[in-house]
């Protein structure tokens, strides 16, 4: 059911002026609590009901050209006139068509994030979307953000209203786009979006180094079109010139295929194993493109591609608010060295970013396999941040000084005690996991056999003192 038409002035992100933005929305569909939680990990467990909406966004600038940006609104079904929103980015587009049993669709992460209180916006990722391109994402993002938001405002159907605190996701590709985002938003319109916490997980963040290491080198790689696909994304944006300067002439015909419509991505990359299998025996990327090539990718600082690809690198520069990165050990798309190197840079920089691992080396879990305990993360995480926001007065870093040393808590109390002191030491849903007593203006503990994460530490004393703060485990 298609229920009307909104007017909304946006500011695009490589614009000074005002642009005009027509909205267009349909009610898609909604799910019950049962529906969401039936298809949720027993740890995850949702309020509320769930509508969701598609929204399209046709931007016209002041030079009168046309831009179009769509994605899913998702409603949490309670009151709200100061919801926190959440812009959850995923990966490629078939997996929102996947069924509704399927425990790894994107669809349904983004329904379990509103069923627990976001109201959340899923930009479209499509094969007309360049979603590996930062500047695009960032930019889709941002005008489907506020697009929701002015829908919300005078909706009368679905009516919300959204508070200025935004969180932030994206699972492979849409970590990439949840990274250009946040450095989008922190950037130039912190003023406007409150960046509370951001989570982006088996993110291809180094473009131009990991990720064409690892998929253009001597193993075995799929998807082979990795290269052909980044080639689509990034043909009107560079002068990358045409498929037979890059490919070789055997494949161009197919490549061209694809690009006209006339083959599914599938077919596309079955025919380019086939043909790679029956030349070398093994299906690599690398063997899709002309003797060369690759090299230049890589060496020449003028190759029109490598510039694409540096271009869009995501990883140099210091997230300000909250941020982790998930990453699984044994992903077979997007190696976990994405999330190391940009940890290192990004904490050079100054950031304070953590990247996490989800699995272990016993049990190394796939990129698909990733997604669930990445997500269930991500959500807890977003938990323990909203706490905390939401009981900052309980927080006073300037009295006790928390730190880890040799695998043990050290809690220094500036002020020498001349009582005794009472420590409880708390989970962030209010489990209490340590208590003990205390006399000195240092105090070791060495707590039992917890998850890494935060902690919430109560210290009490006879003199009437009481002092309520957090702390990070590793």
């Amino acid at each position: 059911m298609k229920f009307g038409i909104v007017f909304v002035f946006l500011l695009t992100s490589n614009q000074i002026s005002l642009a005009q933005i027509v909205n267009d929305y349909y009610y898609f569909t909604s799910y019950d609590i049962e529906d969401i939680n039936a298809l949720s990990d027993d740890d995850i467990i949702v309020d509320y009901n769930v509508n969701v909406l598609h929204l399209e966004s046709r931007i016209t600038d002041d030079n009168g050209t046309e831009s179009y940006t769509s994605g899913l609104v998702l409603i949490p079904n309670k009151p709200c006139d100061s919801c926190p929103l959440l812009c959850f980015q995923n990966g490629e587009d078939y997996l929102l068509k996947e069924g509704e049993n399927d425990l790894f669709s994107f669809g349904r992460i983004a329904r379990i994030y509103a069923g627990l209180g976001y109201v959340v916006v899923m930009p479209d990722y499509n094969r007309e979307f360049p979603d590996l391109h930062s500047a695009t994402q960032a930019t889709s993002a941002i005008n489907l953000m506020r697009a929701a938001r002015q829908l919300g405002s005078e909706n009368f159907y679905f009516n919300y209203g959204l508070s200025t605190d935004v969180y932030l996701a994206g699972y492979g590709q849409g970590a990439h786009g949840t990274m250009a985002l946040q450095r989008m938003i922190e950037s130039e319109f912190s003023d406007e979006f409150k960046i509370i916490a951001s989570s982006a997980m088996s993110g291809p963040y180094d473009m131009s180094d990991v990720m064409m290491d690892y998929t253009h080198g001597d193993i075995e790689y799929t998807p082979l079109n990795y290269l052909v696909r980044l080639y689509l994304d990034y043909k009107d944006l560079y002068p990358l010139g045409s498929l037979d300067q890059l490919f070789r002439p055997i494949f161009v015909p197919f490549i061209q295929f694809y690009f006209d419509g006339n083959l599914t991505l599938r077919e596309l990359e079955q025919g380019f194993v086939n043909q790679l299998k029956m030349e070398f025996g093994i299906a690599r990327p690398r063997d899709l493109l002309l003797p060369g090539v690759l090299n230049s990718i890589m060496t020449d600082t003028l190759h029109p591609f490598g510039i694409a690809l540096r271009d869009n690198d995501i990883y140099d520069w210091a997230p300000k608010a909250n941020t982790n990165m998930y990453y699984c050990l044994g992903d077979e798309k997007v190696p976990y060295e994405n999330a190391i190197v940009s940890e290192e840079v990004m904490r050079d920089n100054g950031s304070r970013i953590n990247a996490i691992q989800v699995d272990s080396e016993r049990a190394p879990l796939s990129h698909k396999e990733c997604i669930l305990p990445s997500v269930k993360k991500s959500i807890n995480y977003f938990k323990e941040v909203r706490f905390l926001t939401n009981n900052h007065d309980l927080i006073n870093e300037n009295d006790i000084n928390f730190h880890f040393e040799n695998e043990k808590l050290v809690i220094k109390m500036l002020q020498k005690p001349n009582v005794e002191y009472t420590l409880s030491i708390n989970s962030i849903t209010g489990q209490n996991i340590y208590q003990s007593k205390f006399k000195t203006d240092i105090h070791k503990v060495l707590l039992p056999k917890v998850n890494s994460g935060i902690y919430i530490a109560i210290i009490s004393g006879d003199n009437g003192f009481h002092k309520t703060q957090k702390f990070v485990k590793p």
